[in-house]
């Protein structure tokens, strides 16, 4: 990010977003995980069909899947934006859920790939399906240091009280790639991104083209 003062308009602007992010999040967590996730998924799928990605999403669908019908698009759209909603709420809850092993089934499969990564490494790229908020925390808590990647917020002050929802379970780090490494305590090596590969145990992107967005399959 740029050293350079915000202007005033824009910082007024990014200060009140802070301020409703907050509130935000005091009501979600107020809510508790379950409440929240309900209440989100059913406004996002109310109020998302108003906002111009709609129809993009419709479009890009309509694209990559020609086969499907109206009804098919429009129920897929309805579950992708319940989706995106409850994983918002949820995002406010990550270590609580996490914490509350009885929602998640870890197959021994994931727990082989585990054993494997702190052997010999391994890099993991996630969708957005389900939570993808939850697929480094949770290989956070079977005790594989992660370094992650994603894209940060354009509001720098809401980026910093986003992230510490999200960076605690990233042992290693998350790296945004405008931004310089934002190293944890546990470990604070200046090595550029090549190095850092190499050096951890395992390594998460998260992939967000908006047509991979719009084709989320319905559970």
């Amino acid at each position: 990010m740029s050293n350079r003062p915000l202007p005033l308009a824009r910082r007024i602007r990014f200060h009140a977003e802070a301020l409703g992010f907050d509130m935000l999040a005091g009501l979600v967590r107020l809510l508790g995980p379950d409440r929240a996730s309900a209440l989100s998924g059913a406004l996002w799928r109310r109020i998302a069909p108003l906002n111009k990605r709609h129809a993009r999403a419709g479009a890009q669908m309509r694209m990559a899947f020609p086969d499907l019908d109206e009804a098919t698009i429009a129920r897929q759209l309805d579950a992708m934006w319940d989706n995106l909603g409850r994983t918002m709420a949820e995002s406010f809850h990550i270590a609580a859920l996490v914490k509350d092993r009885a929602r998640f089934e870890i197959d021994e499969d994931t727990r082989l790939a585990v054993e494997k990564a702190r052997a010999g490494g391994a890099v993991f790229v996630s969708l957005h399906q389900g939570n993808w908020e939850l697929a480094a925390p949770l290989l956070d808590s079977l005790g594989l240091p992660v370094a992650g990647i994603y894209q940060k917020l354009q509001n720098p002050f809401t980026e910093r009280k986003a992230a510490a929802f999200r960076t605690p379970f990233y042992a290693l780090c998350a790296i945004s790639p405008a931004l310089p490494c934002r190293f944890s305590d546990r470990w604070r090596p200046p090595r550029p991104f090549p190095h850092l590969l190499r050096a951890c145990e395992a390594f998460r992107f998260l992939q967000a083209p908006s047509c991979a967005k719009a084709a989320r399959p319905s559970g």
